[in-house]
């Protein structure tokens, strides 16, 4: 009986979570971030038949997120539209992403608690401002990853990881981390095996690159790289606040100025941290935060919305 009333419960949740969804995708279904545009671009010449360009003739990549390109390509071709392609697509994903923490933090989180944390998911205003981009893509990968690494499916995980990479380069970090965790565990690497398919899946897209476009990284990645560089954009403390902590951005974007919500959120957030302590899944994420941070702070990389995505996901995980 009780688990009829956990299963019921869990997929009342579901059900309702992607109404949510469905009703804020259709909502903000006109809204479409400039930097979404570069992807319907390449998206639409392939359709055309001029090729993964964005100027047809001139193949230069402006692609930081192969995976997504590639997938959006197919969703396009499917229904027949590219804006209502990539509104479905990352609906879908922003869907996956609230549920996936229920079986990540499976142990952890008491039945109310699964019940209430993908309505809270779905209902951020951030994440809809991200569709058209591979936010939500990088969400479900690196959830997976978690769930596959504490399940010890590491062929499966490897497949995994390399898809993440090719989703967002700075996944890395997570994958550093992960064959960290289990060499400290298992005091050796993982099998030999599970690296063939991951390699196999990045060599080919590094050969489709370095063919296609004349270079294995995105002209984008490198451009972003030198933004920092420039001197615009501060890549140390001891300059002055580093330009990707704009926390007043989305103060005011993500939450209308509401401090009661953000003070609120934030206290529970740090609770959750402390309670979840003792989770390794916990700290793995935390490390990967940690890790990403550092990342676009020591590159001095320029604030870009949709690279917080990962914030918001585990404020909202731990204040649940």
């Amino acid at each position: 009986m009780q688990d009829k009333r956990h299963t019921f419960i869990l997929v009342g949740s579901a059900l309702l979570s992607l109404t949510i969804v469905a009703l804020f995708s259709y909502l903000t279904r006109d809204y479409t971030r400039d930097d979404a545009l570069i992807y319907y671009r390449y998206i639409d010449n392939v359709l055309d038949g001029k090729g993964l360009v964005y100027n047809e003739g001139e193949r230069f990549n402006a692609l930081t997120s192969p995976l997504y390109t590639y997938i959006s390509i197919g969703a396009a071709y499917i229904v027949g539209d590219i804006q209502r392609s990539q509104l479905v697509l990352d609906a879908l994903l922003l869907c996956a992403a609230s549920l996936l923490p229920l079986l990540v933090w499976r142990k952890e989180l008491p039945l109310g608690v699964k019940a209430f944390l993908p309505l809270l998911i779905v209902s951020s205003r951030y994440f809809y401002s991200t569709f058209g981009l591979e936010t939500t893509l990088f969400l479900v990968l690196v959830l997976c990853a978690l769930l596959l690494f504490e399940q010890k499916r590491l062929g499966l995980l490897g497949v995994v990881a390399a898809l993440l990479i090719l989703t967002r380069g700075e996944s890395v970090i997570l994958v550093m981390i992960l064959i960290t965790f289990y060499y400290h565990e298992e005091r050796k690497l993982p099998p030999l095996r599970v690296f063939v398919a991951p390699a196999v899946i990045l060599i080919a897209n590094s050969i489709f690159n370095s063919f296609y476009y004349g270079s294995i990284l995105p002209h984008t990645l490198t451009a972003k790289i030198a933004q920092g560089k420039s001197g615009l954009w501060s890549s140390s403390f001891s300059d002055y606040w580093p330009n990707f902590i704009r926390l007043r951005y989305h103060f005011q974007h993500s939450f209308n100025d509401n401090v009661i919500q953000v003070a609120m959120l934030l206290s529970l957030a740090i609770a959750g941290v402390v309670a979840f302590r003792a989770s390794r899944t916990t700290l793995i994420l935390l490390l990967f935060i940690i890790g990403y941070t550092a990342f676009f702070l020591l590159l001095g990389i320029p604030h870009y919305f949709w690279y917080y995505s990962v914030y918001y996901l585990a404020g909202y995980v731990f204040a649940v």
